[in-house]
């Protein structure tokens, strides 16, 4: 099992509206354009807890069919996992924290490759830095960093 804990500051939004782009269903497409072609997204137009979101997800001309469920949800938190992908297990969570002048974000990233001994050296070579910036393009899609 890997874990990640990104932080970053950002400023000129209210924690609302951080929220709003970071939490809602509508924003999710523009958030992974940089980094996968996303197709077939269904989600409910509001997210609660329970919530499923399906999509495929194509990078590398690898396409890879991806379910998720919100399982925790507040005004400044949300918690995911994978229901079905191609990694053994995914949680994502992400918490805002008001900070002076600026919001806090802290994502929180739990994954396990698949493929045994292959899976744990991709994970080391290439996947563990692929994530982190993944999650920096997010931010800078939704117009956050």
């Amino acid at each position: 099992m890997t874990e990640i804990t990104l932080r970053n500051r950002i400023k000129k939004f209210s924690l609302a509206e951080v929220a709003e782009k970071l939490f809602s269903p509508t924003t999710l497409s523009d958030s992974l354009a940089q980094s996968f072609e996303v197709s077939d997204l269904v989600a409910p137009k509001e997210l609660v807890k329970g919530s499923e979101i399906t999509m495929t997800m194509k990078r590398f001309n690898f396409i890879c069919p991806a379910e998720f469920e919100v399982i925790e949800l507040g005004e400044d938190n949300m918690t995911y996992v994978q229901t079905k992908g191609i990694l053994k297990s995914w949680q994502h969570k992400m918490r805002l924290i008001q900070k002076d002048e600026a919001i806090e974000l802290q994502d929180h990233i739990k994954y396990e490759m698949p493929f045994g001994i292959f899976g744990h050296l991709t994970n080391d070579l290439y996947f563990r830095a692929e994530v982190k910036d993944i999650f920096y393009k997010r931010l800078k899609a939704l117009g956050l960093r």
